[in-house]
């Protein structure tokens, strides 16, 4: 009869220390999950803690960025992985905004307001008043601001909804 599985004798905490060492992926701690039963319990009784532990040292600024799907007790990899698209948005769209291929594109000193513009946008869709506020910015702004503004708008419109 064969000893103990490595896994099974080896300390919980040293397991989720590791776990949480690793670079976040829903995917991968789903495939984690399914290694060993002990590491699926792991995963799935400590699934606070590590996201907590991940957003605070990879992502310092995703609480304040995202308060509205922000809730104690509600912080799930589901959630973490939608912080992250989130921010890769923001950062696709940023380096289009500041590309020198740009003709339009962003001062350096304005970066971080229009970096700030498109928190505010996420935060706009979570309330769930995106759409009139939309309708409102382009009745508002000058024709030729519209204009710039209106496909980016659509573009990140259509990126949060997928």
């Amino acid at each position: 009869m064969p000893g103990p599985n490595f896994i099974d004798i080896f300390p919980a905490e040293l397991l989720i220390n590791i776990i949480q060492r690793i670079p976040f992926d829903s995917r991968l701690i789903l495939t984690l999950a399914l290694v060993h039963p002990r590491i699926r319990d792991l995963v799935s009784n400590y699934q606070l803690s590590i996201t907590k532990n991940f957003a605070r040292s990879n992502l310092p600024h995703v609480f304040q960025d995202f308060p509205l799907s922000y809730k104690e007790g509600t912080i799930t990899y589901n959630w973490l992985s939608k912080c992250i698209r989130q921010y890769d948005v923001i950062d696709d769209v940023m380096a289009v905004l500041t590309s020198d291929l740009n003709c339009y594109a962003v001062e350096k000193h304005n970066m971080a307001v229009v970096n700030t513009g498109l928190l505010l946008l996420y935060r706009l869709c979570t309330v769930g008043e995106f759409k009139i506020v939309k309708s409102r910015l382009v009745d508002t702004v000058a024709l030729h601001a519209a204009q710039l503004m209106l496909p980016l708008v659509v573009r990140f419109e259509r990126l949060t909804t997928n």
